[in-house]
């Protein structure tokens, strides 16, 4: 049974093998051959996306770090001599050469800029803003001249005017957007703000411009002329050295927009510019920066990164006696990644200058919170190599520890670290003087700070890049 079974297959192979290798046998014309091109070509096709897609993605990570690491427009260069660009690598490469750190890389963008027979108006603003950043003024104007059109004259006016604004030339701006408008050509909201970024250490100047919108909206039916929340942003940011005119600005504004004008209502970057103002007070008032970010939060804003970052040094310069705790709190609502150094060195702060009329308990809290500030700003491969931790934290000692005893096994854990990682600077010696007992001292220093002690290098071998 067995044999026969093998025999009728053996019978049965050999009658389909040829039929096989007829299929298989490419021959010269007919489907066989259109459907291995068809099988060869989609391969190649996939191959070359996939190509393509890797090629996007590295320069799309070029450009996010160009401004920071003038390597990338060399590598950037590699890749426009190894590839056959589109148009949409043509502008990443722009972008990259745009931005870049490099002094030499808006040439780059130029060069790049004249190979295209029909340029993109995205590619000619990218080779303006590359000039822009040089403080070119003269090739930002040659390219507008060159460039401009009907359909692209308005988008490429901009750069003009912020050209002239980064420049310092305010009232060169202003005197551009005036011709234009005496012309009859467009003018819109994003030409005022160029022209209002030009003028902003002038609030009085934003104010009559600001008036000078509201009259054209309202008399000549310009409806792009009626400021929105991005112009009044551009006076928040002038009132950066007068809280007081910046915080009853934002109110204004707030009430217009409840009222039904919501094109005025306030956005992150409107919070952001009031903190900002009272970080520049000599006292901030912490129970203010808690009560905007309370009323952010109620109207729907986003508390951004750099909100929280600035409501931390601005609680930490404040005399809030439980500045610490507060400094925390906003602390633990930042993602990790956006938790710099300085970040948490600005909770340290908020510790080391807890009010001497704090409670015991408040100052407890305030220590603890330092500490493992100090240990995650002191431990591990990331750990800072600045003085500022170890002055902030010895203040620490002095200020929260009443026990000498206990304080001087911190203050000696401390100054022994601070060694260690060689960034022992004068500061830190003034600071150690005031934290640690004479016999501390004398153990430490084999004397006194008062009598003039020099720091040995090994000490201080890292200062350079100290604070």
């Amino acid at each position: 049974m067995i044999l026969s079974r093998c025999v009728s297959l053996v019978i049965f192979l050999g009658s389909i093998v040829p039929q096989i290798a007829s299929f298989l046998v490419v021959p010269r014309h007919g489907r066989h051959v259109k459907f291995v091109r068809h099988i060869f070509f989609a391969a190649s096709k996939t191959k070359e996306s996939q190509t393509d897609v890797e090629v996007v993605n590295q320069l799309k990570e070029l450009a996010r770090i160009t401004s920071q690491d003038s390597t990338a427009i060399l590598q950037a260069a590699q890749i426009q001599q190894q590839t056959d660009a589109s148009s949409e690598l043509i502008n990443l490469l722009l972008e990259i050469y745009a931005y870049s750190c490099d002094a030499s890389a808006a040439q780059q963008a130029q060069d790049l800029l004249e190979t295209q027979s029909e340029p993109k108006v995205s590619s000619i603003a990218l080779v303006m803003e590359g000039w822009i950043r040089q403080g070119n003024i003269e090739q930002v104007v040659a390219l507008y001249e060159k460039y401009a059109n009907d359909d692209n004259d308005l988008l490429l006016f901009h750069k003009v005017l912020k050209a002239y604004g980064r420049a310092g030339q305010a009232a060169k701006a202003y005197d551009l957007l005036q011709e234009r408008v005496e012309q009859g050509k467009t003018v819109d909201q994003k030409a005022w703000i160029h022209v209002l970024r030009a003028h902003r250490s002038e609030p009085a100047t934003i104010e009559t411009m600001l008036g000078e919108m509201m009259t054209g909206f309202r008399r000549k039916e310009l409806e792009d002329w009626l400021p929105t929340i991005e112009a009044y942003n551009v006076l928040l940011w002038a009132y950066r050295d007068d809280a007081e005119e910046a915080e009853k600005l934002l109110y204004e504004l707030i009430a217009q927009s409840k009222e039904g004008n919501g094109v005025v209502k306030p956005n992150a970057e409107s919070f952001y510019h009031l903190l900002q103002a009272f970080g520049r007070l000599k006292q901030p008032s912490a129970f203010k920066v808690e009560n905007v970010l309370q009323l952010q939060k109620a109207l729907g804003v986003e508390c951004t990164t750099q909100c929280l970052q600035t409501a931390i040094y601005v609680i930490s310069k404040s005399r809030d006696h439980n500045k610490a705790q507060k400094a925390k709190k906003y602390l633990e609502l930042l993602a990790e990644e956006d938790v710099t150094s300085n970040v948490y060195s600005n909770v340290l702060a908020a510790c080391a200058y807890t009010s001497e009329a704090a409670k015991p308990e408040d100052k407890l809290a305030a220590f603890e919170i330092a500490f493992n500030i100090f240990q995650k700003l002191t431990k591990g491969s990331e750990a800072e190599i600045s003085s500022r931790p170890f002055v902030l934290m010895l203040r620490c000692c002095e200020k929260l520890m009443k026990n000498p005893e206990k304080r001087d096994v911190v203050v000696r854990s401390v100054f022994q670290k601070c060694c260690d990682t060689g960034v022992v600077s004068n500061k830190v010696l003034g600071t150690l003087a005031k934290a640690a007992s004479e016999s501390l001292q004398l153990q430490l220093l084999n004397g006194f700070v008062e009598d003039g002690f020099e720091v040995p290098s090994e000490w201080s071998r890292n200062l350079i890049n100290s604070r």
